[in-house]
């Protein structure tokens, strides 16, 4: 349950709280702008679109079983990218990647 939660999270993470912001310059104040103040935006969602296809390729070579061992990788992967995502926006993209 808590895994299809997870899955369910991210995609309406990337499709839909955009929605807001669309009807705000398409509808409500047509032409306007709305200014995101992040350095590491671009970073933070390749990141999430990432670990979108990280979770179904474990799941794939794992057969679509949960086992411990997955548990495990999730859960370090978890506080790995949560860590990552904090140190860029702290640090304003230690990475020195720049799109």
């Amino acid at each position: 349950m808590g895994i299809s939660n997870a899955i369910g999270s991210n995609v309406f993470d990337m499709l839909c709280l955009g929605l807001p912001w669309l009807l705000k310059t398409s509808v409500f104040e047509i032409g306007s702008v709305i200014e995101i103040n992040s350095d590491s935006l671009i970073m933070s969602t390749s990141l999430l679109i990432g670990t979108m296809i990280y979770t179904d390729v474990c799941f794939y070579l794992n057969n679509w079983i949960i086992d411990k061992r997955i548990a495990v990788l999730f859960l370090v992967t978890y506080f790995a990218v949560i860590g990552f995502t904090t140190l860029m926006e702290l640090l304003a993209c230690p990475c020195n990647l720049h799109f």
